[in-house]
Formats: C-alpha cells, sequence, structure tokens
C-alpha cells in the first residue's frame, strides 16, 4: 500500500527525534540524563545495598599488646525493584492516509498521531512521578502503577516487585515502616527520607532549608556539604517563596532543555546548592492532609536513577488489523525509576499555608 511505505519512510526519518523525544519532554527523565544517572542495566530485577553501620570495630593500640576484634558484624540491607512495561498501539485510519499526498503531508500527519500520543504520555508520567495519578492523556494511572511515584500516600497492588508505597512518606523518620523497593523502612539502617511540616507562610524558607541541611549531611558522594540539588513544588508554594525572598532577583529559564517543547516556562528560585522549581504537574488535589496545603521534593538526583531494558521504540506501521481501518505502530518502553539512597532526599508538606 503506497500510503503506507510513504508513512514509514517519513517514520524514518522522524523515528530518532520522536523515540527521543519522551525523555526530554519529561523533566525528570532529563536531569537524570544529564547526570548521567541513566543506565541499561538488565535482570529479572535490581537489588541493592544499604549499609545500617559498619561490619568492623577498630581497636586502638596503647602499648602493642592489644587483641583485634575480627568479629564480622553483617549491617547490609537490600532492597528489589523490578522493571514495567508500557506498549501503545498508535493507529492512524487508511482514510487518512488517502488523503495525504507527498511528504510534507504525511509529516503532519505525523505529528497528528504518534507525536501528539508521545508529548501526550510524557505529560502523564510528569504528573505520575509527582502525585501518583496520571493526567489520562495518553496513559491511565492504572497503567503506570509498575512504576515509582515520589507521593508515598499512593499504593500500587499490581505486584511489580518493589512497587508498593511511593517514595516520599509524610512523617518523621522514626515513624516511616511502609516498605519502598521491597524493603521495609526503618531508622535502625538509614532507610527513609527526611521530613518535616511547615505551619505558615513565615517558616517554610526556614523548614525547607533545615531539611536541604539534613539531608546533606549523608550525602555519600564526597560532597558532605551539598544536599539535594533540586527542589520541586506546586505553583502554590513558589508563590509563597517567590513573595518571601530576601533578594527580588528571579531567575528565570524558558524551556532549557528540561522539558523542550512540553510545559510552558520554568521558573526557578536558588535554595543553596538546589534549583527550587515550580512544577506544573504537582497538582494538590491529588494529595490528602497537610500535602493538600503544599509540597516541596527536595531531590539529590545522583541518589535516584532509571533504568532502561528497552528504550521507547516505535515500530513500522502494517496493515495488522482485520476488522480495523488503519494501519497500525507499536511505541514500547521498559524501564524502572529506582532510589540508591534515601536519606538524601526530603519532603516538606503545608507548604502553601497563609
Amino acid at each position: 500500500m503506497a500510503g503506507v511505505d510513504v508513512a514509514n519512510s517519513v517514520l524514518y526519518d522522524l523515528r530518532g527525534p520522536l523515540e527521543d523525544s519522551f525523555a526530554q519532554k519529561t523533566p525528570l527523565f532529563n536531569y537524570l540524563e544529564k547526570r548521567g544517572n541513566v543506565s541499561t542495566e538488565k535482570a529479572k530485577w535490581i537489588e541493592g545495598g544499604v549499609m545500617g553501620g559498619s561490619s568492623a570495630q577498630a581497636t586502638g593500640v596503647y602499648n602493642g599488646g592489644e587483641t583485634l576484634d575480627t568479629t564480622r558484624t553483617e549491617q547490609s540491607h537490600n532492597y528489589q525493584i523490578a522493571p514495567h512495561r508500557l506498549v501503545s498501539a498508535i493507529a492512524i485510519p487508511k482514510r487518512d492516509l488517502i488523503f495525504c499526498e507527498g511528504r510534507a503531508a504525511m509529516t503532519k500527519l505525523m505529528k497528528k498521531y504518534p507525536e501528539s500520543h508521545i508529548a501526550g504520555m510524557a505529560n502523564d508520567f510528569d504528573r505520575y512521578f509527582f502525585t501518583g495519578i496520571s493526567n489520562g492523556i495518553s496513559v491511565q494511572t492504572s497503567e503506570m502503577q509498575g512504576w515509582n511515584t515520589f507521593n508515598g500516600q499512593k499504593t500500587s497492588a499490581k505486584g511489580v516487585l518493589g512497587v508498593t508505597v511511593g517514595a516520599f512518606r509524610f512523617e518523621a523518620p522514626a515513624s516511616q515502616t511502609a516498605k519502598f523497593q521491597n524493603l521495609d523502612r526503618s531508622s535502625a539502617y538509614y532507610w527513609y527520607n527526611q521530613f518535616a511540616e511547615s505551619t505558615s507562610a513565615a517558616d517554610v524558607k526556614k523548614v525547607v532549608k533545615k531539611q536541604h541541611r539534613l539531608a546533606a549531611r549523608f550525602n555519600k558522594h564526597g560532597k558532605g556539604n551539598q544536599g539535594p540539588d533540586v527542589i520541586w513544588c506546586d505553583d502554590d508554594t513558589y508563590s509563597v517563596f517567590e513573595e518571601r525572598q530576601d533578594s527580588q532577583v528571579r531567575i528565570v529559564k524558558v524551556q532549557d532543555g528540561m522539558d523542550d517543547g512540553g510545559n510552558s516556562a520554568v521558573t526557578e528560585i536558588p535554595i543553596y546548592n538546589a534549583k527550587l522549581i515550580a512544577a506544573q504537574n504537582l497538582i494538590l488535589t491529588d494529595f490528602t492532609g497537610a500535602a493538600a496545603s503544599g509540597v516541596c521534593y527536595g531531590v539529590t538526583t545522583e541518589d535516584i536513577e532509571w533504568s532502561w531494558y528497552q528504550k521507547p521504540t516505535m515500530s513500522d506501521f502494517e496493515d495488522r488489523i482485520a476488522n480495523q481501518d488503519a494501519v497500525i505502530a507499536k511505541y514500547e518502553m521498559m524501564g524502572t525509576l529506582l532510589f540508591t539512597n534515601l536519606l538524601t532526599h526530603f519532603a516538606v508538606t503545608g507548604t502553601a499555608r497563609a
């Protein structure tokens, strides 16, 4: 069929940009890619260790006759997380193909179908990562529950190993017990996130800065004075910071490669070494309790990874369904979002209160 041949010829030229656009339009992916925290590790599941203390004890030598303590203490606790796969069947009605004459018209058709689907998917991912709920443009919430979400109020019963409760719990470290990445949270072996609640606009900046300093103490990358490098917050919280800035200087970045062609302009306020960013898809109605009155996520991107088992890939269009007058292409991906350390991240709720 000539129309399919032309469609696939145009797709050949557009495939690279289409496949790459998903990550480029999702701010979290973009941050991780810029920091080299995107891998292609493959296994039935990914396993990592959390050290709960030292495996040895030193002995002071005062006269040379001391006996060394050779007892080995097992301090390692392992987390596990499996990947999730997502596949879309992108259909173009043959009627539309017949109307297309030439590559220019076919390129417009590609923008109407594959490109709009991928852009919608990136928007859905952006909201899901922040809140555990999809916008439902290209992917429903139930289809995304094989991946981690930041919102610790959300749970998943889909059965994907390590993905049951969201990453950031809105409770004190000593009270955090829900499993994350198939490992019980515990302050005994340092598997918890930092947390505090702001009670008013007057103390929000103070509370966020304190949590930033707490998270910085546990940086394992030789940068003990550095905490999270990005703080995502809802738009109302950003307005509180904006109004209470000691300096009225505001850094404005238009796209800047973080969500090229996606959401509206990104505004930032510096806090220590971090950038406070108004996340347009951090929707407060997706939360309950104090979190519904404002949320800040302080994230150390060095301690988050995205592992691609299969990067976003789009097949050729084929006439493969007998009872539908359309050609179909498959857009598929498989991967997982994992945290290698929880201590270097924080959540603050109640940040948009007056």
